[in-house]
């Protein structure tokens, strides 16, 4: 399993209280990839990509790599006031 795999499942584990399977990570990524042009993005660090995508129902801000196809991470959930 890659780095980037471990990393972002334990990211989701802490931040939203959610399991992320390898298959879901390779799932979650692909979907992306094929949605990315209608959904909503804000640029990150050089080609990366901040987006929201929900992951069992609950929507999780995600950092995507599209030259490379992958979730890096999960950011931290979105605080309302």
């Amino acid at each position: 399993m890659s780095r980037a795999y471990r990393h972002t499942a334990r990211r989701v584990r802490e931040r939203y209280g959610l399991r992320l399977s390898w298959r879901d990570y390779h799932r979650l990524a692909q979907q992306i990839y094929e949605r990315l042009p209608e959904l909503p993005t804000q640029t990150a660090r050089g080609n990366r990509l901040i987006l929201e995508y929900p992951h069992h129902g609950r929507p999780v801000r995600w950092i995507y790599c599209p030259r490379e196809r992958r979730l890096c991470t999960a950011l931290a959930p979105r605080r309302t006031a």
